[in-house]
C-alpha cells in the first residue's frame, strides 16, 4: 500500500495531523506521521516523534525546548530532515506533505529540501499565499496550498487539506508507476539545476541580460546563425538522444531555432545542421530556412 509522510507539530497542530492522516486513510493510503514540535510534550499519535528526532540531530528534546525558536528550528531540520532521507531511500514513502503555519513551514520546507527532486513534496500553509513563499520553497519543487487563515479546522483549511491529500495520492501513485521514464541523465541535470543557489541563479539571469542586448545588435546584420544541432550523427535506438550541448545557448538564450537534416552519416542517420535567429523572430528564421533548403536543392 502506498504510504505518505504527514509532518505537523502535535503540540499545536494535533488537530490538523489527525484530519490529514484520517483523510489519506480514506483514500487508500497509509500515513506515517513526525512530530517535529519544539517544544516537549506527551501528546500521543506520531509514528516518529520530536525525542528521537532530536537525537537523530545530536541533541535531546528537553533541550531543544531551551533554545530561542530559530536555533531550535534549526536543529530539529536537521533530525527531521535525516529521518525523512532515510525513509525514502529504504523506499517506504512515495509522497511527503505537511501541514503548518508560518513556523512549521520553515522547518517543513527545510526538510523537504534535503528529498531529491521530482519526489512528491507538497505544503499546506498560510504562507502559500504570501509572497515570502519564494524563501520556503527555494531552488525546489514544493508543491504549496494555501488556507489563506491560520491552521484552523474551518470548512474551508479541511476542504484544502483534501485536496492536497489527494493530489498526495495521484503525484505518488504517478512516482511508483512511472519512475523508469525519467533517463538517469535528465535526473542528473534536475538535480544539478536544484542545487544552484539564489545567488547563482541571479548571475545567470544577469548574464541572459548581457545576451539580449549582444543578439539585439547581431541580428541587424545577419538573419541567423548556421550551427550544428549536435556533436555528430544521431545516435542508434531511442535510448538516447545526444548530448544537448549545442542547442543548450539557445534556449538560455530564449532564442528560436531550427534543426535541418541537410547532412547523413555513414551509418545512413542524420547530421542536423542548426539554423537560429532573433528573439521572437519566428517567421524570419522560418523564411531563412526555406530558402536554404530551396537553394541548396539547387546547387
Amino acid at each position: 500500500m502506498t504510504c505518505v509522510a504527514v509532518i505537523a507539530t502535535l503540540d499545536s497542530k494535533t488537530a490538523a495531523a489527525a484530519f490529514t492522516c484520517a483523510t489519506l486513510r480514506e483514500l487508500g493510503v497509509t500515513p506515517w506521521l513526525m512530530d517535529l514540535s519544539l517544544k516537549p510534550h506527551s501528546r500521543p499519535g506520531a509514528d516518529i516523534g520530536g525525542e528521537l528526532l532530536a537525537k537523530l540531530s545530536g541533541t535531546d528534546w528537553s533541550d531543544i525546548g531551551t533554545m530561542d525558536r530559530a536555533t531550535a528550528a534549526d536543529t530539529m531540520i536537521k533530525g527531521g530532515a535525516r529521518a525523512l532521507v532515510e525513509k525514502f531511500e529504504a523506499g517506504e514513502i512515495s509522497a511527503v506533505i505537511g501541514v503548518g503555519g508560518a513556523n512549521g513551514c520553515t522547518v517543513f520546507c527545510g526538510m523537504m529540501r534535503a528529498l531529491p527532486p521530482l519526489f512528491p513534496k507538497l505544503m499546506v500553509t498560510p504562507v502559500a499565499a504570501t509572497a515570502a513563499v519564494q524563501w520556503y520553497v527555494a531552488e525546489s519543487d514544493i508543491a504549496m496550498f494555501p488556507t489563506i487563515s491560520d491552521i484552523v479546522m474551518n470548512r474551508f483549511v479541511k476542504s484544502v487539506i483534501e485536496n492536497a491529500c489527494s493530489a498526495a495520492k495521484g503525484m505518488a501513485d504517478a512516482y511508483e508507476r512511472r519512475p523508469q521514464d525519467i533517463s538517469p541523465e535528465l535526473l542528473q541535470r534536475i538535480e544539478r539545476g536544484a542545487s544552484y543557489s539564489g545567488e547563482e541563479y541571479a548571475a545567470a539571469l544577469s548574464a541572459l541580460t548581457d545576451a539580449d542586448a549582444f543578439f539585439a545588435e547581431f541580428f541587424h546584420d545577419f538573419d541567423a546563425i548556421v550551427a550544428p544541432s549536435a556533436a555528430g550523427k544521431a545516435p542508434e535506438g531511442l535510448a538516447w538522444t545526444g548530448d544537448p550541448i549545442f542547442c543548450t545557448i539557445w534556449t538560455f538564450c530564449g532564442l528560436p531555432s531550427l534543426s535541418l537534416p541537410l547532412l547523413v552519416g555513414e551509418n545512413g542517420l542524420p547530421i542536423g545542421v542548426q539554423l537560429v535567429s532573433g528573439l521572437e523572430d519566428d517567421a524570419r528564421l522560418c523564411r531563412t530556412a526555406r530558402w536554404l533548403l530551396d537553394y541548396l536543392q539547387d546547387s
